[in-house]
């Protein structure tokens, strides 16, 4: 225990177990280059997985969209659609965080509650994510992912201009 005055304070410091165990310094190049690769290989292995949990989230967010839509909340769409933005992420699927995304602030740039236009815009970004998922589209899928997002994108913008409403930015 370390103890060290300030006038006539006297400030206790208990040792650092955790540095002791871990010591200083950072890691090594080769270390950083083989964590590297293993990470590589273990995100090859991970792609069927990761394509049924992102699937079993687009399903979910049919059951929702499938339900009767006047008890339909805007939460009860955007909560799986905010799971799906974040695996999107971590799977590297950022066709479906930027669709998901897009249709998080389109939902939340709403006023009230969803009317039939609303739901097909709705509509839209789901086929859009089913679409991005069945056909395997990771990373940005070049010019037809952005095709993808840029239309999603319209979409809200007619909408918005049509009923007047104001982006959430």
């Amino acid at each position: 225990m370390i103890q060290q005055k300030y006038g006539n304070a006297v400030v206790l410091m208990p040792p650092n177990m955790l540095r002791k165990k871990v010591g200083w310094g950072g890691l090594g190049a080769d270390i950083i280059t083989r964590a590297q690769k293993v990470l590589e290989q273990a995100a090859a292995s991970l792609e069927p997985a990761a394509d049924n949990l992102l699937g079993k989230y687009v399903e979910n967010l049919r059951e929702v969209l499938d339900s009767d839509l006047s008890t339909l909340d805007k939460e009860d769409i955007i909560h799986p659609v905010v799971q799906l933005k974040s695996q999107g992420s971590m799977f590297n699927y950022p066709l479906i965080t930027m669709a998901s995304d897009s249709l998080v602030n389109f939902l939340e740039s709403l006023p009230g509650e969803l009317d039939a236009d609303a739901m097909e815009v709705v509509q839209a970004h789901f086929m859009t994510l089913h679409v991005i998922i069945s056909q395997h589209m990771h990373g940005d899928a070049g010019a037809q992912g952005k095709v993808l997002v840029v239309e999603l994108r319209k979409a809200c913008e007619r909408y918005y201009k049509k009923y007047e409403v104001t982006q959430k930015q």
